[in-house]
């Protein structure tokens, strides 16, 4: 289970990958496809500025595609001529929009991005209760110890008491043991004789 400072920061790489795509497509312009989805080039003089900001999506799109996969966002592509359909991580694909054949238009990556944000923002509040929860418990605990054993130089509150009861079963044991190893525990009187059924008969 993902603690709430991983999830956090699959939220944040998202985040920076849908900026910096939104950036490159404001280089972009579309042309109409047969399929309907069109396609993605730059504009006329920005072909530099595009590529330089393409790679920046590149280098963001690797750590979004694990945020993707940790909300459970992806596109269900199907592809042309057949019925089935695959998960697609929209992150890893986003090329596919500049394509002359894209699998799906830069909405749908938005899409994606959007809902897994949601989904992680979801999921980090419920990891910072369940976090906030034991490290209730923990300091508590931590904190009992604490009264027992005193801060440095200081005796514990309770630790008279602690050391007492230990010295008090302490000796309770060790007299337990010297009665068994001495045999002052279940010893026979002179007057049951040698064995227990034994009968003694005047003369």
């Amino acid at each position: 289970m993902d603690s709430s400072k991983a999830l956090r920061r699959h939220q944040a790489d998202v985040g920076a990958f849908a900026r910096s795509l939104a950036s490159l497509c404001e280089l972009l312009e579309q042309e109409p496809t047969f399929n309907g989805d069109g396609t993605w080039f730059p504009r006329t003089g920005e072909e530099a500025r595009a590529a330089e900001r393409a790679r920046e999506v590149d280098r963001l799109s690797g750590r979004a595609a694990h945020g993707l996969h940790a909300a459970g966002s992806f596109v269900e592509w199907k592809p042309r001529g057949t019925w089935n359909t695959r998960p697609v991580n929209p992150a890893t694909a986003w090329r596919t929009i500049i394509d002359s054949d894209p699998m799906f238009p830069p909405s749908v990556i938005f899409a994606c991005c959007e809902q897994a944000t949601g989904i992680l923002e979801m999921k980090a509040e419920h990891a910072e209760e369940r976090e906030a929860s034991v490290g209730a418990k923990l300091e508590s605990a931590f904190g009992f110890w604490q009264r027992i054993r005193g801060g440095p130089g200081e005796p514990g509150r309770y630790a008279p008491i602690i050391v007492t009861a230990v010295m008090s079963v302490a000796g309770a044991l060790f007299t337990a043991w010297l009665s068994y190893k001495f045999g002052w525990i279940g010893e026979k009187s002179p007057s049951e004789g040698i064995g227990g059924n034994h009968r003694w008969r005047s003369s």
